[in-house]
């Protein structure tokens, strides 16, 4: 959105946050209408920098003048982009009384204003520093990046650039704002955010990559190329007091392309900047292996990272077999935090017991041993330094801070001009909202609660638009460090303001041991099994005997003339007895299967020889089933089928020859189930056990 015609005589251009807005000028003082091309493209430029690099704007830091050397730098390349054939290097030419500009990127010190060519070198802007002035080093290092030249600058160094074009020049200069730049990028840190995006864009030691890094120094920021690989890199933290925890690497090697890691717990990655999770305690030593079109390096920091975090805690399950509440136990150093799962999510209570909800399934919960971490504060303790004042603007506003290890932003102090609702935005570097409160204030201080949970990471932003709360525009002085947690680094206006937010009270993450399972057991049915066959079929007159063949082991058998574990077939009767085998688990559940003995009278009639001549098959059967029978003489037999009633469902009368005699016989009439065959000749007397299936 822009609007034109800003108000009366008005030499000035500007992005306020969510617009574009342009004066007429007052050629009186040599400006003409202040809608110039590159000047559109460098006010939508501040728009730019504030949704991604976010650089402060409108003070007087080193960031304020990378803020305004980028945005004259997307201005040209805006400027050129649409008037291919009629650009130029002089910012503002459009606008200016002749054509003489406000600044000149191919000679800052010809500037209408001149402007230092080199960094701290002549014409260096102190006191109250120019942004609009100091941002000449970094406009003449683009000029030098595209079209190249020689000189010696205001160190006296001597330097040789060779132009790459603007065509590759403006990649480099929008990625490097984009992708690698901060609210607190200054020179130096600029540098390095352009030598990178040349080696994402045209390769590591790549021309581009070269003269990308002599052009800084030929305005005296860092020193000229050096084709060596050095691997270096450094981690967000290197002792830690719990697990699982995740570790960020820093990779800052130099003419690397690739990179190989070996954290020491055999895990590896060929990411440039790895996060890894260490999952188990101990101290391990970290590998970093870098290559490129330069050559290769290694580096391996031995013992660097520590992880020690409390003992883990002890637990006691338990069981029920129907579905019920089941109480867990664990005992352990300081606080028991319980979970349903073993990493993340909420703790679904904490104390050294917990009470399960009505189970139906097994269920397995975790619990962790937790010491709190220390706490502290970051920021100013309130607004009484410079000059504190309030504003409702439509501006958004934020303060910018640093995240080294994880912590919560509890609360801060805030100063409201008038009650009533305020909304408090917490953003990451990219401007992406990461949560948002809505928060009734009293009119004068107020302590807010905001309990943010913050993991390491840079350039966060916290603040509001129309927040009408005071702020100051004078006094700062970052960075405003909680050691090693968190460091305030500034803000999106001025490196002397400081927006709203006071006295932040930070808790750091306390040290957590590694979850402990404790199982809560619910059923089901123990499945048991039970095989009778070696006793399927025995005579009344047959000794107690010991019951076997029950499975589990440890279970009890009960029946009919079942006593301790013993069958009784005198106690029983003749007739048929089911006995039925149980087993009971540890969570009182159950499981049982029961098998038919058939007791035969066998009386007067021995029953020993003829017992072990006799053989069914197929056993279990459809139906048809075979008979063998060996007798020592020819006998007459009677044949006998009874079901488990005792009732006789075929009979026949059976001449048997002397050695084997073989029998079919068509059941399949009968119903499934269990049935039993008699054999008796005038000697002996033989019972088999059929199944119908």
């Amino acid at each position: 959105m822009s609007f034109v015609h800003y108000d009366v005589n008005v030499s000035n251009a500007f992005w306020d946050g969510i617009r574009m807005t342009y004066g007429d000028g007052d050629s009186g003082n040599g400006f003409t209408e202040m809608t110039g091309l590159d000047i559109c493209g460098h006010e939508i430029t501040h728009g730019l920098v504030g949704y991604t690099a976010g650089l402060s704007g409108g003070g007087y830091g080193e960031p304020d003048a990378i803020n305004e050397a980028w945005a004259d730098i997307m201005g040209t390349n805006i400027e050129r982009f649409a008037r291919p054939t009629q650009w130029d290097w002089i910012v503002g030419a459009d606008v200016t009384v002749g054509g003489i500009g406000l600044r000149t990127m191919s000679d800052p010190n010809s500037s209408t204003t001149p402007q230092p060519d080199t960094y701290l070198g002549q014409y260096w802007s102190t006191g109250l520093p120019s942004p609009h002035i100091n941002d000449g080093p970094a406009i003449y290092w683009y000029y030098l990046l595209c079209q190249g030249g020689t000189g010696t600058n205001d160190q006296a160094n001597n330097y040789i650039v060779n132009g790459i074009t603007l065509t590759k020049a403006q990649l480099i200069a929008y990625r490097a704002l984009t992708v690698y730049a901060t609210p607190s990028t200054n020179y130096s840190n600029m540098r390095l955010c352009t030598v990178q995006a040349a080696n994402d864009l045209f390769g590591v030691c790549s021309p581009e990559a070269i003269e990308t890094t002599n052009a800084w120094y030929a305005v005296g920021v860092g020193g000229l190329f050096s084709p060596t690989v050095a691997s270096t890199f450094t981690a967000n933290i290197t002792s830690i007091c719990s697990v699982p925890y995740t570790v960020y690497f820093n990779n800052t090697s130099t003419n690397a392309a690739n990179a190989a890691w070996n954290f020491g717990d055999g895990n590896t990655s060929t990411l440039i900047n790895p996060s890894h999770t260490y999952t188990s305690a101990g101290t391990y030593t970290v590998q970093l292996t870098v290559s490129g079109a330069c050559g290769t390096d290694s580096n391996i920091k031995i013992s660097y990272i520590t992880i020690n975090p409390p003992a883990s805690p002890t637990t006691t399950g338990a069981s029920s077999c129907p579905p019920a509440s089941l109480t867990l136990s664990a005992s352990g150093a300081s606080s028991l935090n319980w979970y349903s799962a073993q990493t993340g999510g909420a703790p679904v209570n904490t104390g050294t017991t917990y009470v399960t909800p009505i189970l139906s399934n097994t269920t397995t919960y975790y619990v962790e041993s937790s010491i709190a971490g220390p706490s502290g504060t970051a920021g100013p303790i309130n607004n009484s330094f410079g000059n504190s004042i309030n504003s409702y603007t439509p501006f958004v506003n934020y303060q910018t801070f640093n995240v080294i290890k994880p912590c919560t932003l509890v609360s801060v102090l805030v100063y409201a001009t008038g009650a009533g609702n305020r909304t408090i935005n917490l953003w990451d570097k990219m401007g992406n909202v990461l949560q948002t409160w809505t928060v009734n204030l009293s009119n004068g201080g107020n302590t807010v609660t905001l309990n943010a949970s913050l993991v390491p990471g840079n350039a966060y932003r916290l603040g509001g638009k129309f927040m009408n709360l005071y702020w100051n525009n004078s006094g700062a002085n970052y960075p405003y460090n909680y050691t090693g947690y968190l460091n305030i680094t500034g803000n999106n206006s001025s490196s002397n303001s400081y927006y709203f937010f006071y006295n932040w009270q930070i808790q750091s993450a306390p040290c957590v041991s590694a979850r402990i399972p404790a199982t809560a057991s619910i059923g089901p049915i123990v499945p048991a099994t039970y095989s009778n066959a070696a006793y399927d079929t025995v005579c009344f007159y047959t000794n107690a005997f010991a019951l076997t063949g029950g499975s589990p082991a440890g279970g009890t058998y009960s029946g009919t003339g079942v006593s301790g574990g013993m069958f009784d077939p005198a106690l029983a009767g003749a007739g048929n007895f089911t006995i039925t085998y149980s087993y009971t688990d540890v969570s009182n559940c159950t499981g049982s299967a029961s098998q038919n003995i058939h007791v035969s009278a066998c009386v007067g009639i021995n029953t020993i020889n003829l017992q072990t001549k006799v053989v069914l098959y197929p056993n279990p059967s459809a139906g048809n089933i075979t008979m063998e029978v060996w007798l020592a003489k020819e006998e007459n037999a009677n044949i006998q089928i009874m079901n488990t009633l005792g009732q006789t469902v075929f009979s026949k009368n059976q001449k048997l020859v002397n050695g084997s005699n073989k029998i079919d016989f068509n059941l399949s009439n009968l119903a499934k189930g269990t049935y039993y065959l008699q054999i008796k000749t005038a000697t002996d007397i033989a019972v088999k056990r059929i199944d119908i299936n």
